[in-house]
C-alpha cells in the first residue's frame, strides 16, 4: 500500500498571569491512496486550561473535537471534555476526574460520561 501524506500541526502556549497556562493546538492529516483511489481527512483541535493557584493545587479544563472525513468509511467525528483536579494533603495526593465524550461515526452515536478518583499515598 503507498500513499501521500500531508500534515500540519500548531501549537500555541500562552502564559497569562504566571498561575494560568492556556494551551492551543491543532492537527490536519490528509492522505491520499494512489493505489485505492482512497482519500482520508483527520482534522484534530484541543484547547487546555491550566491553573495552579498554589504548588499543592492544579486544576486543568480540557476540550477537544476530531473529524475525520474518508472515502472508504462513514464520516466520524468526536467532541471530549474534561476536568482534572489535583492536590496534595500531607503525604496524600488526591486526583478526582470529570470527563465527558461525544462520538458520531455515520448513523451511529455513542456518549461517554467518566467520574474518576484516584488516591495516593506518598511514603
Amino acid at each position: 500500500m503507498s500513499y501521500d501524506q500531508l500534515q500540519g500541526v500548531e501549537v500555541v502556549n500562552v502564559s497569562l498571569p504566571s498561575s494560568v497556562l492556556l494551551t492551543l493546538s491543532a492537527d490536519q492529516v490528509f492522505l491520499t491512496y494512489a493505489d485505492e483511489d482512497r482519500r482520508s481527512m483527520t482534522y484534530t483541535g484541543q484547547c487546555i486550561l491550566t491553573y495552579a493557584p498554589a504548588a499543592a493545587f492544579l486544576i486543568e479544563a480540557r476540550a477537544g473535537i476530531r473529524r475525520l472525513q474518508d472515502t472508504l468509511f462513514p464520516r466520524e467525528r468526536t467532541i471530549d471534555a474534561s476536568l482534572k483536579l489535583r492536590w496534595f494533603l500531607r503525604g496524600l495526593e488526591v486526583y478526582p476526574t470529570l470527563a465527558w465524550l461525544h462520538r458520531l461515526r455515520g448513523a451511529t452515536t455513542a456518549r461517554d460520561l467518566q467520574v474518576l478518583l484516584r488516591l495516593t499515598r506518598r511514603f
